[in-house]
């Protein structure tokens, strides 16, 4: 590891090749803005899935004075893509997965309902092997 002052200049007396660790709690709402918060408010602000590039960037700027230069800019930017990317994966992978519960849910409705595996396979256009994974999932271990 090491020293990489990036904001201001702290004369670390501890040992560069520990590793240190800070935990801070995030809370899902942005802080007011009081000098107790100033840290979680800044933090909160830049983690924040919810608020926008420009308005981290404001907040920053304004409330804390920190120049933003373009290489920051970009960074948040970048960081706010990320987060988006993320959520619509994880949207997507939910969708997927309640798409496929559903239909187990409904091939099983069907099989207990006396359909034999043929005609529900039919039905839905699924395989007959995928079907009777799906109403026998214990003869398939």
């Amino acid at each position: 590891m090491t020293k990489k002052n990036i904001i201001g200049s702290h004369d670390w007396k501890g040992d560069l090749e520990l590793l240190n660790i800070i935990m801070i709690g995030i809370a899902e709402n942005l802080p007011e803005k009081e000098e107790n918060y100033e840290l979680h408010r800044l933090l909160s602000a830049l983690l924040s899935s919810s608020l926008e590039a420009e308005e981290k960037l404001d907040i920053i700027e304004k409330e804390y004075d920190i120049p933003i230069e373009d290489d920051i800019r970009e960074e948040v930017e970048e960081m706010c893509n990320l987060s988006q990317g993320i959520k619509e994966k994880a949207f997507e992978g939910g969708y997927t997965e309640g798409k496929q519960n559903g239909y187990a849910e409904a091939v099983c409705l069907m099989y207990e309902s006396g359909l034999s595996i043929e005609q529900i396979a039919g039905i839905i256009k699924m395989s007959a092997d995928k079907v009777n994974e799906l109403v026998n999932p214990d003869l398939m271990d």
